[in-house]
């Protein structure tokens, strides 16, 4: 099993007459023998203003090459706890991402039914602190956030729904760096929309474990409370098969 977080993807948005930048993130699966790029809802709202763009072989970034879909809230993004969405990508554009990505494949899936309290998970994604932009060339780095599952009482202040949504506790202030073993301020979580949602094994044989599980994407993060926000991956697939009824294992 390789290291999920090799699955995150930067996605960046060229705006005509406007600085090229990096708008969210995303993670690459493989799912019934086709690869999807999934995200936030409001990432995709991007298409609005740019063209979006991720990282391709050759070194090159280009435009998403495949078709969207993504739920459009009647009442705003703010008030939207399921914002994800998906590119189902080309075969032959994904063959080109998968040289620089690591596409998730359906058995590495960890999706549970319920999750405890206090179990571990990590949001993962770009921040966009961490990347730079210099004539042509643009730089960045993954981060990934541990936290851990939030208490049902949680979900109920923030108005999310355990079987749509998973809810997680996280302390910026309190972040161990694996690479010094001390306590330090992670980065700013913005731009890490539409990054990966990992579960961690029951058992820990490192301090940072490699064999972590895609259960969801994230969407939000809450500074008062700490709390990070984001959408179970059964919910993705589920929209996924309704989109492409073909895709469905037939019984």
């Amino acid at each position: 099993m390789r290291n999920h977080l090799e699955a995150l993807v930067p996605i960046f948005i060229d705006i005509e007459g406007e600085r090229f930048s990096l708008l969210g993130s995303g993670v690459l699966i493989e799912f019934r023998g086709e690869a999807f790029l999934l995200t936030a809802g409001h990432v995709i709202d991007g298409f609005e203003r740019g063209a979006l763009m991720v990282p391709h072989s050759d070194n090159k970034i280009v435009e998403i090459d495949g078709g969207y879909s993504y739920i459009d809230p009647s009442d705003g993004r703010n008030s939207d706890n399921l914002d994800f969405g998906y590119f189902k990508l080309e075969k032959s554009f994904a063959e080109g991402m998968k040289e620089l990505f690591y596409a998730i494949p359906e058995s590495e899936f960890g999706i549970k039914g319920d999750y405890s309290d206090k179990e571990l998970m990590t949001f993962g994604g770009f921040p966009i602190r961490k990347h730079n932009v210099a004539g042509s060339v643009a730089a960045t780095k993954e981060y990934a956030y541990g936290a851990y599952h939030a208490a049902a009482s949680d979900y109920a202040t923030l108005r999310c729904k355990p079987r749509l949504n998973i809810v997680a506790k996280y302390n910026r202030n309190k972040t161990v760096d694996p690479s010094i073993g001390k306590i330090q301020s992670a980065p700013l979580p913005h731009g890490i929309s539409g990054g990966g949602i990992f579960i961690w094994p029951p058992v820990l044989k490192d301090l940072i474990p490699d064999d972590r599980k895609l259960i969801g994407i994230g969407h939000t993060y809450l500074k008062n409370g700490g709390y990070f926000i984001g959408t179970r991956l059964e919910i993705i697939l589920t929209a996924i098969l309704k989109n492409n009824p073909h895709l469905a294992i037939q019984t």
